[in-house]
């Protein structure tokens, strides 16, 4: 794992031709979009990143992005630390928001994708082809693609894992 400022993480996008931020240009990104609300459980939440990422394979590298980290506690942020210190950053997470993966630390991805939906993060997940999620809030989670039959796969996946009305409604 390797992290970037946000000015790297922009390079890296534009290297591998992958719209930045698309939330904001959903309409113009990319053919194939899709929203989903995110099951509150802390175990349903991995299954939906553990199978997201397996979805969105094969892939060379993918790119995490930490764009807002509203519910803040110390606790959560030692381990994204920790997780920083372990790669050879000292830098805060607001100073290097960005961690590169490549295909051999999809397993690495798959935890820190779920501990951004655990921790109420909000982060978009940019692989090298040009798929994109972005989990927002730990509440939601949006998907973004070119390529049909991986659309088709992740609408699965997230209709699979989606709450039910009924547990909107207890929300």
């Amino acid at each position: 794992m390797k992290m970037l400022t946000e000015k790297t993480c922009s390079e890296w996008l534009a290297t591998k031709s992958v719209p930045q931020a698309p939330y904001s240009q959903r309409k113009r990104a990319v053919p194939f979009y899709e929203q989903v609300k995110l099951p509150a459980e802390a175990l349903r939440q991995t299954a939906v990143a553990r199978q997201l990422v397996a979805s969105c394979e094969p892939f060379g590298s993918a790119l995490l992005q930490f764009t807002d980290w509203p519910f803040y506690k110390p606790d959560e942020m030692a381990v994204l630390c920790g997780l920083h210190t372990l790669h050879g950053d000292s830098r805060p997470m607001i100073e290097s928001p960005g961690h590169v993966f490549d295909v051999a630390e999809r397993d690495l991805l798959i935890g820190m994708l779920s501990l951004a939906m655990h921790y109420g993060y909000s982060a978009y997940v940019y692989f090298d082809h040009g798929a994109t999620l972005l989990c927002w809030e730990g509440g939601m989670l949006d998907f973004w693609c070119s390529d049909e039959l991986r659309a088709t796969e992740v609408r699965r996946v997230l209709r699979t894992h989606a709450p039910s009305s009924s547990e909107s409604a207890d929300a």
